[in-house]
């Protein structure tokens, strides 16, 4: 009986930790997009269209508010700031979206 309830102790752990892995690998791939939607977004911004590219630069737009400073002349320390809140909202709703679509597709959302 001992063994029959560590294996399942053991199973247990493998799926949170694989729950975990998932929800950790949709959290760096949102923080990439965000590395990435900053430059995206001022190019989209200009050639295609403007809204997508105000959605896409928002929280360095937020940076570039606060601070008043335009955002193509943020010195280097805002820059950094900017970016980094970029990539924490991007995470923050890659991974939202990843547990919204655990939750439309009837899976355990934890």
């Amino acid at each position: 009986m001992a063994g029959y309830l560590g294996q399942q102790a053991s199973l247990a752990s493998s799926a949170e930790e694989k729950v975990d892995g998932k929800a950790m690998r949709t959290v760096v791939v949102g923080a990439v997009f965000g590395l990435i939607a900053i430059w995206f977004g001022l190019f989209v911004g200009l050639q295609v269209n403007v809204v997508l590219g105000q959605l896409l630069v928002l929280p360095a737009a937020v940076v570039a508010t606060l601070s008043g400073v335009p955002i193509m002349k943020m010195p280097l320390a805002l820059w950094i700031i900017a970016i980094a809140l970029q990539c924490l909202t991007w995470a923050l709703i890659f991974h939202l979206l990843g547990r919204l679509a655990k939750m439309a597709t009837g899976r355990n959302a934890d």
